[in-house]
């Protein structure tokens, strides 16, 4: 199973953290984060230069470049996710309310799921 370490941009933003928190849940990944990710505030991929990361087999991954790998592989599991989500959000939110919140960080991936849902 592969290891994602979650970096603090991804674990900001509300609901892509809830999609990929339920993705180590659904058992897609295995999610990892350090104290020091968790103070963290800012996304910037250039803090992951490929020259630090090669020698421990790490590469830095866009939170929707991953997630959009992720739908290759487990698109059900991704679509059950979102409507889990929405189910725990409120009355009256809906599958379309947590794909418009997760395409503003992952919009590619929320174009993939909005289209498996119809």
């Amino acid at each position: 199973m592969r290891i994602a370490l979650y970096d603090a941009n991804v674990l900001y933003p509300s609901t892509l953290r809830d999609v990929l928190i339920r993705a180590g849940i659904a058992q897609l990944v295995v999610p990892r984060w350090t104290d020091q990710i968790l103070d963290e505030t800012f996304r910037n991929l250039k803090d992951f230069p490929s020259a630090a990361l090669e020698p421990h087999a790490i590469s830095a991954w866009h939170p929707d470049v991953f997630l959009q790998d992720l739908c290759r592989e487990n698109l059900v599991a991704l679509v059950r996710i979102v409507r889990e989500i929405a189910a725990a959000w409120r009355r009256d939110a809906d599958t379309a309310a947590v794909l418009k919140s997760l395409g503003v960080e992952a919009p590619d991936t929320a174009d993939k799921i909005s289209q498996a849902l119809g």
